[in-house]
């Protein structure tokens, strides 16, 4: 039944019931022969032979599957769907590579799943690529009629966690991500760009340019929400402000450290800084609490936190050119 399952089709109810069955094959594979190592009492060439007949009906799937010449689509949705620890194995017994199992769990496995494979091939020194699973993961797509991946934001954070590039092909995963729907993916693509190459505010411009209302309303939220936010260290979070017109920027820098807040006003004509400084028991409570859940999921660790900050709720404005605190 397998090996009809296994021939070419666009049938996605054929793709789904070929991975249970594969996935099947895989669950039943005798773990313990699968890894026999040789002893006192057991050669290296009988361990060996038992590692291998315990994966010959694995073999025989793989063999049917990579027979039949799949799109690339196919063979990830298929690899993505099966356990884990089991791909592994097949990894290792070089039933398929590493790399291409690894981009198959990016799209449709799960977080621990992705974790599971990144370090065994890295304890067999297999080096894994990180670029292209970052796109399977990122990337909404029709696979064949009547099946999509619609993203996978649980990997996509884990492969962020592994060193993935949130900035990669210029912006161009995190543009079809939100374009596609996925303003949960942008947003977690941009809450990992803290080098800020990933340009928020240029694809806020874009959109708007391109005329593209629902797409400027998620590119602009996301900007509002880490666009405007830098984690300067553990103890610092930095917020920067356009002012109205073009006529400078107000950046506001919240010190968890010194328990002070400054308040720097820029301005570009004529070309002038103003600062006003705070302590944290003058400045607006509200305003410190919410720094303060910035700077801890930008991945600051404030030394107060759990701590009351004891601001005000009110402070008073700074007095420049009739500006508020903005």
């Amino acid at each position: 039944m397998i090996d009809d399952l296994a021939k070419p089709t666009n049938d996605p109810a054929r793709w789904k019931a070929f991975a249970e069955e594969m996935d099947a094959v895989l669950l039943n594979i005798d773990m313990d022969a699968a890894r026999r190592k040789s002893s006192v009492i057991l050669t290296e060439a009988e361990a060996e032979a038992e590692r291998t007949k315990a994966m010959a009906e694995t073999k025989k799937v793989f063999l049917a599957m990579q027979g039949a010449q799949w799109p690339l689509n196919r063979t990830h949705y298929t690899l993505g769907h099966l356990d884990a620890q089991r791909l592994a194995l097949c990894c290792e017994r070089r039933l398929i590579d590493w790399q291409t199992a690894f981009n198959a769990k990016a799209a449709f496995g799960t977080a621990d799943d992705v974790r599971l494979m990144y370090d065994q091939a890295r304890l067999l020194g297999v080096n894994i690529d990180l670029v292209n699973p970052l796109r399977y993961a990122a990337k909404p797509l029709l696979l064949t009629p009547g099946l999509r991946h619609e993203g996978n934001i649980e990997t996509v954070v884990q492969l962020l966690k592994l060193g993935a590039d949130p900035a990669q092909d210029n912006g161009q995963v995190y543009q079809t991500a939100v374009l596609e729907g996925r303003a949960d993916i942008g947003r977690a693509l941009a809450r990992h760009d803290q080098s800020r190459l990933l340009d928020l505010n240029g694809w806020v411009n874009w959109a708007r340019n391109s005329r593209k209302p629902k797409a400027y309303e998620d590119f602009r939220a996301i900007w509002w929400d880490y666009g405007r936010f830098t984690a300067a260290d553990r103890e610092t979070l930095v917020e920067t402000k356009p002012l109205g017109d073009n006529t400078g920027t107000l950046r506001i820098i919240y010190n968890f450290a010194a328990r002070r807040v400054e308040e720097i006003h820029e301005f570009a004509n004529p070309r002038q800084n103003l600062m006003n400084g705070f302590t944290f028991d003058e400045y607006g409570e509200g305003a410190l609490e919410a720094a303060r859940e910035k700077l801890i999921e930008l991945g600051g660790s404030p030394s107060d936190s759990g701590s009351s900050l004891r601001g005000k709720s009110s402070v008073a404005k700074p007095a420049v050119f009739g500006l508020g605190k903005g």
